[in-house]
């Protein structure tokens, strides 16, 4: 395994999906971690089956990282996450029942951004909608505070984003 961590202006990703864990590899990452700056910061990609170990080892360089969590389970957010910049991303297939327990986890430890594929994201206190389904939109505005709602598609009839609006307490919106 081989970590680049230039010093250009690009971040670096290191995507975790890609490798097996062994105590050795988390220690060779670790010590890269170390060489980090301002000047090198690196977006860890991850999801649930990243080894404890791991995640304990590298939150002390949270100043220079950003986690991205691919969801495959509802799991428990550990304590290390305090404080770290964490980004949440789920995918199409995610159950409501799934998204709701992620999202009761999640609200402990606010994220700086979450995205639904294909669906929404949402960052600095707004919600971008690319599709509309009330059920997830709302069940996200019960633990994340929204203060403007975009809906990406001109095909929303005005009755669907009245509603939406309405279901999600947003005060501002744009079309």
């Amino acid at each position: 395994m081989r970590i680049n961590l230039n010093q250009s202006s690009i971040p670096a990703t290191l995507d975790t999906l890609e490798f097996e864990w062994s105590r050795k590899s988390i220690a060779y990452v670790t010590d890269c971690l170390r060489a980090l700056s301002p000047r090198s910061p690196i977006t860890i990609q991850f999801n649930a089956h990243l080894p404890m170990a791991a995640l304990e080892a590298w939150t002390p360089f949270k100043k220079y990282v950003t986690w991205r969590c691919n969801h495959t389970q509802v799991w428990l957010i550990p304590p290390c996450f305090r404080g770290c910049r964490l980004r949440y991303w789920f995918p199409q297939n995610t159950s409501h029942s799934d998204f709701v327990e992620q999202m009761k986890e999640l609200a402990k430890f606010p994220a700086s951004r979450i995205e639904f594929e294909g669906e929404f994201d949402y960052r600095d206190r707004q919600l971008f909608v690319a599709i509309l389904n009330p059920q997830f939109v709302t069940t996200f505005t019960e633990y994340y505070t929204v203060d403007t709602l975009y809906l990406l598609i001109g095909r929303f009839q005005h009755a669907e984003y009245a509603a939406t609006r309405a279901l999600a307490k947003i005060g501002r919106a744009h079309v």
